[in-house]
């Protein structure tokens, strides 16, 4: 059983409608829009293997949101085919994780009163010392820059996209102020899309970590990095969605990205790894994925960017440790609607459709029927949500989860199990 897809999808045993419906070429007729992109430069761009998004690794062993709705076009540079999924359920967005320390931060800034134009130009003068453009070979310069990063610690550490570091051990790196150094790749996360890259320096300016607990959609976006190679491109709009899932297909598989965070401020390719910040500098996401029209790499309007508090714990890991192990549940179902649940309880929540045996949620007593309402102290509006909360939390942690069951609120410890490596 594949615990990843909706049920109609688990039955048949196949990949979700919505991302077998267009191919990266278009001879299955997609629809008018296509589906999210890596925005990065291609492979032959940047003098390096082309980047692939995927491999077979999509379960999450009984994590799973309904395919509402889907769009499908290719991947930027990875010859791929991608699905966003849609859906119509609340935002609720989780906290933030806290950033590992800095020699230096970039500063917070305080703008009221400021034009919008002014408080854009001053976001970017405080955050552009933090961000990085990417390449290989002899310089970035001189080779074809094919992403972007922004530092998280002042000790060197930046963070960036897996697809766009796939296949390589070292890079160039060239800072805001023009120094280019030598980085190695400490560790990817395949789950994710996220990366970590170490360069030999100190007291670099670090990004400021934000707070997304009170984020809603409509607030200011900026988005900073190197599309085609050109550094320091700074573009505004507003967080158009929260908890979106996203899914990704290749030649070898699929793969899922949950609870990101949509925008439309401009992102194009060489934009992957560059950071999404707030109207007062703080770390919003990584910027990761385009929607776009046919098969032109081009902003469209639509963007997406992992969470910042989904970056953090995933760039703790793979700095202690080189690699991340996600922890899983193992409960399937969907978001609740208007009457998925059977209940007189709110209308929100992981509607769970079955547990798998002998996995934590089995052994903390969770049965079909239950509504998820929280992990962790975090509050869980839909499937999508718990799944992104789970991103963020440890193999072997004892975690509260609380839920409704027969309209009644209970709570059950649970301890973490790892997810398979076969799903």
């Amino acid at each position: 059983m594949v615990w990843d897809l909706p049920p109609a999808d688990r039955e048949a045993g196949g990949a979700p409608e919505a991302a077998a419906r267009g191919s990266a070429d278009g001879a299955n007729a997609p629809p008018p829009t296509s589906p999210p992109q890596y925005p990065v430069m291609s492979g032959a761009q940047r003098g390096g293997p082309t980047p692939a998004a995927g491999g077979s690794r999509l379960c999450a062993w009984g994590l799973v949101a309904p395919l509402l709705a889907g769009v499908v076009g290719a991947l930027l540079g990875a010859g791929a085919v991608a699905a966003v999924l849609l859906r119509e359920e609340a935002d609720t967005p989780a906290s933030a994780g806290s950033p590992p320390s800095a020699q230096r931060v970039a500063p917070t800034l305080e703008l009221d009163g400021l034009e919008n134009l002014d408080r854009v130009a001053a976001v970017a003068e405080s955050v552009m010392p933090a961000v990085v453009r990417l390449g290989t070979g002899a310089g970035v310069v001189q080779s074809a820059a094919f992403g972007s990063g922004v530092v998280i610690r002042g000790d060197g550490y930046i963070v960036t996209n897996e697809h766009v570091v796939e296949g390589l051990e070292d890079v160039r790196v060239q800072l805001s102020d023009g120094r280019e150094l030598d980085g190695s790749v400490v560790g990817t996360d395949h789950r994710t899309d996220l990366a970590v890259v170490r360069v030999d320096a100190g007291g670099l300016t670090a990004i400021d970590v934000g707070d997304t607990q009170d984020l809603q959609v409509g607030m200011p976006a900026i988005a900073i990095g190197s599309p085609f190679g050109l550094a320091g491109t700074v573009t505004s709009g507003v967080i158009s969605g929260l908890h979106r899932p996203i899914e990704v297909t290749t030649e070898e598989g699929s793969q899922r990205y949950d609870d990101v965070i949509q925008t439309d401020a401009a992102i194009n390719p060489g934009n992957s790894g560059g950071p999404l910040v707030s109207a007062e500098g703080r770390l919003l996401g990584i910027n990761s994925a385009i929607l776009t029209r046919g098969q032109t790499p081009a902003n469209a309007g639509v963007g997406f960017a992992i969470p910042a508090e989904t970056v953090m714990a995933v760039v703790e890991r793979l700095i202690a440790d080189g690699e991340v192990r996600h922890a899983f549940l193992g409960v399937a179902g969907s978001d609740v609607d208007g009457g998925a649940a059977g209940d007189a309880g709110p209308r929100q929540g992981a509607y769970v459709e079955e547990v798998m045996q002998d996995t934590p949620a089995d052994d903390a007593g969770l049965a079909a029927g239950d509504v998820i309402t929280g992990v962790g102290g975090a509050q869980i509006a839909s499937m999508t949500e718990l799944i992104g909360v789970l991103l963020r939390h440890e193999v072997g942690e004892d975690v509260t989860v609380t839920f409704r069951r027969d309209g009644e609120r209970q709570s059950a410890e649970a301890t973490l199990a790892e997810r398979p490596e076969d799903v």
